[in-house]
Parts: structure tokens; sequence; C-alpha cells
């Protein structure tokens, strides 16, 4: 998404990223997530969060991917062009990986997943559900990943589900349908199912 100097020092500076140095680098980002009525994919719905950057840029930085096919899992995405360069984290840009967890300060753990290029993928199978589901709802998270176990911190606020309609309509993304948590998954799985 192109950049955009709606208040956005204001707004980084007033909600202050607390905790924010116990992590390698902090991404704000909003708690809802939103589809764009301009995404007409025959066999899925992208589900996305933007992070707003102090230089005004707001990079899609998480994608819940929602297959219609029913045999195929629903996945999260960490795309990290814009967020780090990962060529110091991995030796290929095409590997199996392991994501570390810390959900809300209070839990902690592993999910396998899998790099391609700039983006990690994890998927939602009955083995990693939960877990899967705790990522996807969490206000705060850190993401370790890579043999020097770079991390990246995720402050979800609702504060800025606040002000991210004003950002949308400055950079002319066209209708964008909001979700929370929750309701992204049950959206999904009806969406899975026909409905």
């Amino acid at each position: 998404m192109a950049r955009h100097r709606i208040p956005v020092l204001a707004l980084i500076a007033a909600l202050a990223l607390p905790s924010a140095a116990s992590a390698q680098q902090a991404m704000l980002t909003h708690s809802s997530w939103f589809v764009r009525a301009a995404d007409k994919f025959p066999d899925k719905r992208i589900y996305r969060r933007f992070a707003v950057k102090p230089d005004g840029d707001m990079p899609n930085v998480e994608l819940y991917n929602c297959p219609r096919d029913p045999d195929n899992f629903i996945h999260i995405s960490f795309e990290m062009r814009k967020v780090r360069d990962l060529k110091e984290d991995f030796p290929s840009t095409f590997q199996k990986i392991e994501g570390r967890f810390l959900v809300n300060e209070t839990s902690a753990f592993s999910l396998p997943g899998e790099l391609i290029k700039s983006e990690m993928f994890f998927d939602r199978t009955p083995a990693t559900a939960k877990d899967f589901d705790r990522v996807v709802a969490a206000s705060d998270l850190i993401l370790l990943f890579g043999s020097g176990n770079s991390a990246v911190k995720y402050l979800r606020t609702t504060d800025l589900d606040k002000a991210i309609p004003r950002f949308f309509e400055a950079a002319k993304v066209g209708p964008m349908k909001p979700f929370t948590s929750d309701e992204v998954l049950r959206d999904c799985l009806r969406y899975r199912s026909g409905r």
C-alpha cells in the first residue's frame, strides 16, 4: 500500500509500543482483519492485516488465506518483505521452518511452517488448530524464527482499528470489509462450505 501521511507519527507516539524493546523489531498493526472488495479470487478468500510504519508506509504484513477447497488447509502467512531481510535468518528462500510464538506474553509454542521467498506460512491443521487460532486472535504477538532467533513483535491494537478506515480512504484502496478474529474463522468456514 502506498505511503500516506495522515498523522502516522502522532498516532504511533500516542499508542506507544509497550514492551517493544523486548523484540528486535516491532510492528504496529490493527486487530481487525480486512477483505478487499476488489479481490475476486475464484478459489480463495484473503483476509489482511496491515502495519503502520513511521514513514507512512502501510505494508500488508499478515494474510489469513481461506481456500474454497476444504481439502486444502487454511493458513496464515507473515509477509516480511517490508519488515526485514530474511537472508541472514535462512540459508534458502524455500524451506521448512519452525515459528516460535509468544502470545499475549503468557503462552509460548511452536508451529511448523514453510518459507517461500519473503513469506512465512503456517497451516491450520487438526494438530495445530488451537495454537493457530491463538496466533490469529492475539493482541500481542512475538514471532521468533531463524537460526539466530530473530524476532518481530506484532502489536495489534483496537485504537488503530478506529483510525485505519482513514488510512484506507487516503490510500484509495476501495471498500474494505472488517472482521474480528472470531468472525474471520466463521466467515472462512461458511465460504468453504459454499454458503
